[in-house]
């Protein structure tokens, strides 16, 4: 076992690098594949978790679709429909997402 106190020298960095290098290509292959629950059903259960975080209630994620005319450079807009309501959801990157009710089921059945 290495010594924790002892630094990592050039070898290990370019080793690690390398890895992540590795990685991040393996994920980008994964995410180009076209596979249908990546390309289509991901982003709606992202953003659902996302907000579930801020105590929003996205029972299930039926669909996300993005509304670029309101997005802007490191701002996302999403219109994000839940088994219970529809949200419009801002994302902005190391920040909370901006979540808006726009439409409420359960209003709707009462």
């Amino acid at each position: 076992m290495r010594d924790p106190i002892v630094p990592l020298n050039a070898h290990h960095h370019r080793t690690l690098r390398l890895g992540q290098a590795l990685l991040c290509a393996a994920a980008a292959t994964v995410a180009l594949s076209g596979s249908p629950s990546l390309a289509q059903e991901k982003p709606a259960e992202v953003i659902a978790a996302h907000i579930r975080t801020q105590g929003y209630a996205c029972d299930k994620a039926l669909s996300a679709q993005r509304n670029r005319k309101a997005s802007r450079p490191n701002e996302t807009v999403w219109l994000l429909r839940c088994s219970n309501g529809t949200y419009n959801v801002t994302l902005v990157p190391d920040l909370a997402a901006k979540v808006v009710l726009i439409k409420d089921e359960k209003e709707k059945q009462n």
